[in-house]
Order: structure tokens, then sequence, then C-alpha cells
């Protein structure tokens, strides 16, 4: 079974770095242009819904730094593979979206990966305030 949030961000340390944060207004446009940006999903469960090409990892799942590529880059580069931009959200994209966003760049910066990392400012909980357009790319839960 997976800690709870506070217990998980108790746990792990903080990362390195702090990548960007995108409105979702540009997040939107990323979407549509193309396969290149996917969007992880953090939360434990993905209620009231989650924008529908995203990928859901719960952040208590993943066992820190050390687990960041088994648990999130390798899933995301058998299923998206045309991935250059990984968004990060969690409810309101605090501390969950902060903690895996961070390792993804502390990642990407030590790895030379080719993929960057953004946070989406005000997570899904803004997303999903925001109505339409934003809603036509929503699976409701």
């Amino acid at each position: 079974m997976s800690a709870s949030v506070p217990e998980w961000l108790e746990k792990y340390p903080d990362p390195k770095n702090e990548p960007s944060r995108t409105s979702r207004e540009e997040v939107f446009k990323l979407l549509q242009d193309g396969e290149e940006t996917l969007i992880l999903d953090l939360r434990n469960d993905r209620e009231p819904g989650y924008i529908t090409r995203s990928l859901h990892v719960p952040a208590t799942d993943i066992g820190g730094y050390e687990k960041i590529k088994e648990k999130v880059l390798l899933p995301v580069a058998q299923q998206f593979p045309k991935t250059r931009l990984i968004v990060v959200h969690c409810n309101s994209s605090g501390r969950r979206a902060s903690k895996v966003g961070g390792w993804l760049e502390d990642y990407s910066r030590e790895h030379n990966t080719r993929v960057k990392v953004t946070i989406l400012h005000e997570g899904i909980k803004g997303w999903l305030a925001a109505g339409e357009p934003y809603d036509s790319i929503v699976t409701k839960v």
C-alpha cells in the first residue's frame, strides 16, 4: 500500500531543481499542437476528472528520485514515445508536482535527456474550474 501524501512528502528529499510553471492556456495549446506534450497526473485518484491524454502515476507510488526512471520515464517512453515535454500536475500543483517535477528536471539535467519538464499552474483544480474549452479534453470520473 502506498504511503499517505504527508508521509510521502516527509520521507523523500526535495529535488535540487524546480521546473517552470506553465499556464493552462499554454498547455492546452501545446496539447492541440501534437503528440510531443504529455500530462503526468500525480493524484492518488482521478476524481472528478482528468485530462484525457495523460499518464496516471500516483506520486506516492514513486519511491523518490531513485525510482523516477522506472516509475515515470520508462512508462512515458513505452506508452508515449513521441513525448518531448512532460507537464506534471496534482490537485493544485503544489508539493507533489514540485517534488516529482523537480526530480524529473534533476534527472534530465544529470542524464542529458531530450525530455523537458514543466508544472501545470493551478493544477487540475484550476483546469477543471476554467470550463470550456478545457473541458473538451477532460474525461469525467
